[in-house]
């Protein structure tokens, strides 16, 4: 099975952005009868910038999956809209690299392990102001282990280069990034609740 040189569109109404996919190459020798191992490599750009590619195997009778992500410079702005949704920001970006092996299920969304390294650049948030509240300008983090299901974190290094983040605490006790979240609220109607469901980290943080 091969799928080559495709392109795939994301839109989403609700936060008003979009997502493109170029270059998009899935190769796998597909699935026989009596096989229950699936296996794929995969590789594609994206339409903003950076490149993402791995391979990975899913185990249909148990829900097992094992991958390996490899990105390089992937631009962060398309999540600035998901994050504007919890934050009175102003801007949010940077790059993202990685390095990554993750294991997990299909049947247990929270059981996941992976290990790799993580690295950002010129990670930058500015605030309703337009006055920066995080600027890191190389950020690395090599994971030996993270694992949900059983509450493990085993971090081997992490370095922050050229680091700034504004910190200020006010007399009702919040500090200038608590201050800036959105408020709770118990009585949502349908739309905000679907709203939220299309939001990715609100959906990773009921986790």
């Amino acid at each position: 099975i091969l799928l080559s040189n495709s392109i795939i569109d994301y839109s989403n109404s609700d936060f008003s952005n979009s997502i493109s996919i170029h270059e998009l190459r899935v190769e796998s020798g597909g699935l026989a009868w009596n096989e229950h191992l699936l296996s794929a490599l995969f590789a594609f750009k994206m339409s903003e910038q950076g490149t993402v590619s791995g391979d990975v195997e899913y185990d249909m009778n148990s829900g097992v999956y094992n991958m390996n992500v490899l990105s390089n410079h992937l631009d962060l702005s398309p999540i600035d809209p998901f994050i504007k949704d919890i934050m009175a920001i102003d801007k949010f970006g940077g790059l993202l690299s990685c390095d990554m092996a993750v294991k997990g299920s299909s049947e247990n969304p929270t059981d996941v392990a992976l290990k790799g390294i993580l690295r950002t650049e010129n990670l930058y948030m500015t605030g309703p102001k337009k006055d920066t509240l995080l600027s890191v300008g190389d950020f690395m983090l090599s994971i030996d282990t993270i694992n949900l299901k059983n509450n493990t974190i085993d971090l081997r290094t992490m370095t922050a280069l050229n680091s700034y983040i504004k910190f200020e605490m006010f007399d009702n006790g919040l500090n200038n990034f608590t201050a800036l979240m959105a408020p709770d609220s118990a009585a949502c109607d349908s739309a905000e609740v679907e709203m939220e469901m299309s939001n990715p980290f609100i959906l990773i943080s009921e986790y």
